[in-house]
């Protein structure tokens, strides 16, 4: 799927001001005011935060953790699930168990384990922010940017929503645009990727979102598949010059040496 003429028309205008524009900016905050202002002047408008009715009408996941006794294994360790209830939660994790103990029972397994919610998907009240907020912030952004050109990845055309990243309880999620499930955004966490809409190549990508979100000054293509200098997306060169030049821009893309 290309660009239309004038959309790229419109594409070359925005590539053709950037540069020039952001050259006359001493501040990192001058530069994403400029940005913003030639983003809202071709239709593309800044959007940092998930909308609270979006928020509260989503189906909210909960993050419990098991515990397995040392009784019943050589030491005590703890998994994670992701579910929107303890049953599914435990239905779960027995199937997950159930890989390594295909014998066992499911009365058996609840035995075994002890199970509490240690976190969910939406804020909670007076909840402290996250200290680099901003970097959610310019990643929404760029998202939005990838979503509003080309193929229009991580933008879901069925119910006019982006994939979004959001913090809530301590944690960070990421919200399925088409599903509109929060995926809790953690490595030690298993199985995300299965809820996930899109390819390993744009999995890939938002877990390099994630890195860089949480400290990673450089964190493109930690995940693989390129990331944003990935060749295969197969969007118009104009529209992933702009999405690279605006990453770079943003501070999240390093230029190629």
């Amino acid at each position: 799927m290309g660009f239309s003429r004038p959309t790229r028309w419109r594409w070359a205008s925005i590539q053709q001001r950037l540069s020039p524009v952001l050259g006359g900016c001493e501040s990192k905050a001058e530069r994403m005011r400029a940005i913003n202002t030639i983003l809202r002047g071709r239709g593309i408008a800044s959007s940092h935060h998930i909308p609270q009715e979006r928020l509260m009408n989503m189906q909210a996941m909960n993050v419990y953790q098991f515990t397995y006794s040392a009784a019943d294994f050589d030491e005590a360790f703890t998994t994670l699930q992701i579910a929107p209830t303890p049953g599914k939660a435990k239905s779960a994790e027995f199937r997950s168990f159930s890989d390594y103990d295909p014998e066992v029972k499911y009365l058996d397994f609840l035995k075994m384990v002890k199970v509490r919610k240690i976190g969910q998907s939406t804020p909670r009240k007076n909840e402290v922010p996250y200290p680099n907020q901003s970097r959610i912030d310019l990643i929404n952004d760029l998202i939005r940017v990838i979503g509003r050109s080309g193929r229009k990845f991580l933008y879901s055309k069925d119910h006019n929503r982006f994939a979004a990243f959001h913090w809530a309880d301590g944690k960070l999620w990421l919200v399925d645009d088409y599903t509109d499930r929060p995926l809790l955004m953690d490595e030690d966490v298993r199985g995300q990727h299965r809820h996930f809409s899109h390819g390993g190549t744009l999995w890939g990508l938002v877990c390099d979102f994630r890195d860089y979100i949480l400290g990673d000054d450089d964190a493109n293509h930690n995940n693989g598949y390129g990331g944003l200098y990935c060749p295969h997306w197969g969007y118009p060169d104009d529209a992933m010059e702009f999405i690279r030049e605006y990453a770079k821009s943003i501070g999240y893309l390093k230029p190629r040496v």
